[in-house]
């Protein structure tokens, strides 16, 4: 389950890359040590022909580490899926 602070920042997510199930899972195996979401930048690129977002932020940790987070994406068969990631503590 996702903090009262996380959840708000998921739903912006989604609202500004789009729907993103890989998304979702991929916050939720990482939800019980992260406390807050900072999305500081949402973009949509074309790159090499193909559709790409990214989303930009902080994240901090249950333990009051801060980290910088990173999370990429690509369209395929107007799906978004996760192409990479940095959840770096």
């Amino acid at each position: 389950m996702l903090s009262t602070e996380a959840q708000p920042v998921l739903d912006k997510a989604l609202l500004r890359v789009g729907s993103l199930a890989n998304l979702q899972s991929l916050i939720m195996q990482n939800a019980s040590a992260i406390a807050v979401w900072n999305i500081e930048n949402a973009r949509v690129f074309t790159k090499d022909g193909a559709i790409r977002g990214a989303l930009d932020g902080r994240v901090d940790y249950t333990d009051g580490k801060p980290s910088k987070v990173r999370l990429e994406f690509e369209q395929q068969d107007k799906t978004w899926k996760v192409r990479s990631f940095n959840l770096g503590q």
